[in-house]
């Protein structure tokens, strides 16, 4: 208007003058005198989304927390999609929202299957009816001279199949989520065909009708496409802008993003992993909040006991070697039904 008016040194008073409002993310904090800004931001933000009983509460902590990026690291076939459905199982059982990717390890109908016995506590598939479950129903640790924890079962008959799932449905509703709300929405894609920017599109869609999710559930981040770009760069640094992108999924949307990434070859052997059984590119660690380890040797896997430890943690304290162990049914979806810590994981 000034221009047009003729009042051009006016106008550059104003263009002179004008400062950036900067809000959010990027904006400036004086530590000096922002003392209320201070004190209202940190620990609040570091409760945890989705809570544990038992030993594998205090293993995890407040570490399943908003903006934090948590990934399981395993070698095939150690349970990992498992141990990402009970997060989003539990998160959901908590009144948390919870966006589940599936990313093409598994088809729709399997991962709704899994969903489908962990409601329902009862098998969807069996060879022969009546079935027999192993259900662990206490857990210690490995004597000295033990190799592995001790678990007792008992056996839960199952007679026959289950036509309908209405009426567990219809009781989770009622008496857990207390609620008609989608607390969770599954996502099914096929490998290799989902970036993180198509997530965050589907995402962005979500949020136009005002669901935001708390959780946002990745099975398995590294069968993701790469992102767009990055096509001729080599494999290790298209995952490493992959996992950059997870991270930054995280804290745009203030939430808790969670995967599962493979060991290497030499994980397959081990009693527990250390950080040197990364895959592709060791930078996936600089980029997580945490990565926890799934350990299964032969002879916990008879047994159905997993072996967690933390690789990388980036608040509070950790030690790779120390352990916790962790009895589970796969056979109604559970991975972790109890659980102990190994004999030197409590400090003085």
């Amino acid at each position: 208007s000034d221009i047009e008016a003729g009042k051009d040194q006016k106008a550059l008073e104003r263009i002179g003058s004008f400062q950036k409002v900067h809000i959010g993310k990027g904006s400036r904090i004086g530590f000096s005198t922002d003392v209320d800004l201070l004190d209202s931001m940190g620990r609040k933000g570091f409760d945890s989304l989705v809570e544990y009983p038992g030993d594998l509460g205090e293993f995890f902590g407040p570490h399943l927390c908003r903006e934090a990026f948590i990934a399981f690291q395993g070698p095939e076939k150690s349970s990992k999609t498992f141990w990402l459905m009970d997060v989003a199982f539990r998160a959901m059982s908590q009144r948390k929202r919870v966006a589940f990717f599936e990313l093409g390890d598994m088809s729709d109908w399997q991962i709704v299957e899994r969903f489908k016995t962990r409601l329902c506590k009862h098998p969807m598939i069996s060879k022969e009816w009546p079935c027999k479950v192993k259900y662990p129903i206490s857990i210690s640790p490995p004597s000295q001279n033990e190799d592995c924890a001790t678990v007792k079962f008992e056996i839960r008959e199952f007679g026959k199949p289950l036509h309908s799932i209405k009426k567990h449905h219809e009781h989770f509703k009622r008496k857990v989520l207390r609620s008609n709300d989608n607390y969770m929405f599954i996502s099914c894609h096929d490998s290799d065909s989902m970036s993180v920017v198509d997530i965050q599109s589907i995402l962005d869609e979500w949020a136009l009708e005002s669901w935001h999710p708390d959780v946002v559930v990745l099975d398995y981040a590294d069968i993701m496409a790469p992102l767009p770009g990055t096509q001729k760069m080599d494999v290790r640094h298209q995952v490493n802008k992959t996992w950059s992108k997870l991270r930054a999924l995280s804290t745009k949307l203030r939430c808790l993003v969670i995967t599962a990434t493979q060991a290497d070859a030499e994980s397959y052997d081990k009693k527990i992993m250390s950080k040197k059984n990364f895959s592709e590119d060791k930078r996936k660690y600089a980029h997580t909040t945490g990565i926890i380890g799934i350990n299964v040797t032969a002879m916990d896997k008879e047994q159905g006991i997993y072996r967690l430890n933390w690789l990388t943690l980036r608040e509070g304290f950790f030690t790779w070697s120390r352990v916790v162990y962790v009895a589970g049914c796969l056979a109604l979806a559970n991975p972790a039904v109890i659980s102990c810590f190994d004999k030197n994981w409590r400090r003085a």
